[in-house]
């Protein structure tokens, strides 16, 4: 398995708010995955296992591909570096929106 990235799309769909109120958020994800499709499986089922509706999961790369792209960004750099001492996949923080 290797190192993947993904934005996700989520609408809050709990019976307990996550969002504080917020409509939908955007997220990255980090997870080791045999491909692609193996990662939206396995960012798909994180994200509902949380009480998120998947809207849509884009921008997916290898991490090694991405990661020279965003050499400048500390905090995706520390969430893969997690991997897999802290399981196999992870998220950095929900950037939520009010309307669309």
């Amino acid at each position: 398995m290797q190192k993947w990235i993904g934005m996700v799309h989520v609408r809050d769909c709990s019976t307990e708010p996550k969002l504080n109120g917020a409509i939908g958020a955007f997220v990255s994800v980090i997870a080791l995955a045999n491909d692609s499709a193996h990662f939206i499986e396995r960012a798909g089922d994180l994200m509902a296992s949380m009480g998120f509706q998947v809207v849509e999961i884009e921008d997916i790369a290898l991490w090694d591909k991405r990661a020279k792209m965003i050499h400048n960004c500390s905090k995706f750099h520390s969430l893969a570096a997690m991997l897999p001492s802290e399981g196999t996949i992870t998220y950095g923080p929900f950037d939520s929106y009010e309307a669309e």
